[in-house]
């Protein structure tokens, strides 16, 4: 075994300098910034199956003080999925293509590792050498062509997955197949599950940041009508009447400071009711006869028409998740928006399915859902609501929204109607909110 190394400097206008390290026997990489004293630190590694990187927290935080940012996870997530891992990846391919034995790269390249060539072929993963497929003869409602291809891929920029997600549509869908590049859209990607993990982060008792996981698929839909977000925290009515709250004080002070604070605590209570010793005696006598006699409270109601006060205060309980659902009416145009519309249904099913382990022996969390508003720029916008990741809870498809089953020549219903309900995996925080002009979450 040996491991290769390159150098690089990531970023601008302030580069990180890094080190890539990769196993030329298993593929396995390491990403490495070059500190002083040429020491290093690790931020990120990549198994020898995909594309995918496991990114440290340390890699965002370093990128933020670099370039004097302030993203916060999924943002740079967006960032390092962007050109950052082309150009890794890129890199990682070079030392494999130049070291490794021709059977480890045939077996990452069939593995789907970008980059690395097949020893015989000199072809990458992203090489086109697949024959269309001939299409079947079938009519077609309003299309460019009377022919529906027997490749629902045909036409579109995507890919039918192979391995734990086969059957899956990879890449990029939109509808209308038309939408225009200036017209705002609601972005839906769908990406791998990734666990938090249960380790605290240093110097903190929360849960690591979560880390994005590869991304599968992105469907362009556009902004349906009625969209809307409700932001709730959860508060209780909390009651502490005297009686309670000098037994908590009495139990504090032991807790804190012995038998000595125990009984500094009880002198401070006698103290300030000393003043009211009457009124404190009939409590006292009610209270003590309402529990040897199973009345409880309502035992000083009879008899005063009063009630110890119970303090009542609102308080705080925890955060909520907040819950999205979304409606579209899906009608084709074309044949290739045929195809579009049926990988869009397919994408979003198998994505909010429960997966299952190669054994069978354990069942793997679904897919989660990344959703942005964006404008004809591609940019976010400030002007709606923004999401945190989210999970797929429900999937309606009705077949005949029209109340009546009506298809083209091809058998294709002539219209959809796709109800989604989504809830965010997390709750929403206030330092989630940066200084970033829009109108946050």
């Amino acid at each position: 075994m040996a491991i290769q190394r390159s150098r690089r400097a990531l970023g601008s206008p302030n580069p990180i300098p890094t080190i890539l390290e990769v196993n030329d026997e298993t593929g396995e990489a390491s990403l490495y910034a070059v500190e002083s004293f040429d020491t290093r630190t690790l931020l990120a590694t990549a198994d020898n199956v995909g594309d995918d990187w496991n990114v440290n927290g340390r890699f965002r935080r370093r990128w933020n003080s670099q370039q004097g940012l302030s993203l916060n996870n999924g943002e740079f997530s967006d960032v390092f999925n962007g050109d950052l891992k082309k150009t890794i990846n890129n890199d990682k391919a070079s030392l494999i293509n130049t070291h490794s034995s021709d059977l480890l790269k045939k077996t990452l390249k069939d593995a789907g590792v970008p980059g690395v060539k097949d020893p015989v072929t000199g072809t990458t993963t992203s090489d086109t050498t697949s024959v269309p497929s001939k299409a079947n003869e079938s009519s077609n409602q309003g299309g460019d062509s009377n022919k529906t291809s027997s490749d629902p891929t045909k036409g579109l920029d995507i890919k039918i997955l192979a391995g734990t997600d086969a059957g899956m549509p990879s890449g990029i869908l939109k509808y209308p197949i038309d939408m225009s590049d200036s017209m705002n859209k609601l972005q839906i990607n769908i990406i791998e599950y990734k666990p938090k993990g249960i380790g605290s982060q240093k110097g903190s008792s929360e849960s690591p940041d979560r880390q994005k996981g590869k991304p599968l698929t992105s469907i362009f839909l556009p902004v349906p009508g009625g969209i809307q977000d409700n932001n709730q925290v959860s508060w209780n009515k909390g009651d502490m009447n005297a009686l309670q709250q000098a037994a908590a004080q009495v139990a504090a002070g032991f807790i804190e400071g012995g038998g000595e604070g125990g009984a500094q605590a009880a002198k401070d209570i006698v103290g300030r009711l000393q003043g009211n010793s009457d009124a404190v005696k009939k409590l006292a006598a009610s209270a003590m006869a309402g529990q040897a006699s199973g009345l409880g409270s309502q035992l000083l109601t009879r008899q005063t028409g009063a009630i110890i006060n119970p303090n009542t205060e609102l308080l705080f309980n925890g955060p909520t998740m907040r819950n999205f659902g979304f409606s579209f009416n899906m009608s084709a145009r074309s044949e290739k928006e045929v195809r579009s519309i049926g990988l869009i249904i397919r994408a979003l099913k198998q994505g909010m399915s429960v997966r299952r382990s190669q054994s069978g022996l354990f069942l793997l969390s679904p897919h989660v859902f990344e959703l942005k508003y964006i404008t004809g720029s591609s940019v976010p916008n400030p002007h709606l609501n923004k999401f945190k990741l989210c999970a797929m809870t429900g999937l309606n498809v009705n077949y005949t929204p029209n109340q009546t089953f009506m298809t083209f020549a091809n058998n294709m219903p002539v219209s959809y109607q796709v109800d989604m309900q989504l809830s965010e995996l997390e709750p929403i925080f206030n330092d989630d909110y940066k200084n970033d002009n829009s109108i946050g979450f």
